[in-house]
């Protein structure tokens, strides 16, 4: 059928109690804010991940596809699974200094995946910065960046880093394009870095 009206304009947004994040098709880029740091300032409250591959010692960004690349209807976005807890889009047409990529990412109401899927060789990447820590994800032909709220207090909320411990693929069996092809397993995630802000809000969070 028709895609949504949003993919007209080119953004995909997701806001929960948790977190308030958006995803630029053009750009390629994710805003993304934990709970009430979206009040705060952007470079403490929050942050931008942009997907890009390696270019010698520097990174190249990836785009979109171009206006007059579009056909009716908008970008190449596709969603895959959608319910009440949980959001899976498909985002193709990306190119990355010449290499061919899509995106998919995949959100929970505290949780939120971005998966960078190259057509060919080459070395992927996430980068940015959350909540004033440089991030830098970088893999073979595939790459993802995830992240979870954590909020052990009312007025302490940060972005704890996840993923797999070990060489598979969160999205299934052959889903990362030539990047790894065995799927992972519950056991293989895990969290693996931690970044915490402070909030003037008095709401209560907690996780699910």
């Amino acid at each position: 059928g028709p895609l949504p009206p949003n993919n007209l304009h080119r953004v995909l947004r997701f806001d929960t109690g948790f977190y308030e994040m958006s995803f630029d098709v053009a750009l390629a880029s994710l805003f993304v804010a934990p709970g009430q740091a979206a009040l705060l300032p952007f470079d403490v409250g929050g942050g931008i991940l942009r997907a890009a591959t390696v270019q010698g010692s520097d990174f190249a960004e990836c785009v979109g596809p171009a206006d007059s690349d579009v056909i009716v209807g908008g970008p190449p976005v596709r969603v895959v699974r959608q319910g009440r807890y949980f959001a899976h889009y498909w985002v193709g047409g990306l190119t990355c200094s010449g290499v061919l990529a899509s995106m998919e990412v995949r959100a929970w109401p505290d949780c939120f995946e971005l998966h960078l899927v190259f057509d060919s060789s080459a070395s992927a990447a996430f980068v940015g910065q959350l909540q004033g820590t440089e991030v830098e994800a970088v893999g073979s032909n595939y790459t993802e960046a995830s992240y979870c709220v954590r909020c052990p207090t009312p007025s302490s909320c940060g972005l704890e880093r996840v993923g797999p411990t070990s060489g598979c693929c969160p999205l299934g069996a052959n889903m990362c394009g030539a990047g790894p092809t065995q799927p992972c397993e519950p056991s293989d995630m895990a969290i693996t870095t931690t970044t915490t802000i402070t909030t003037t809000s008095t709401t209560t969070a907690s996780d699910t």
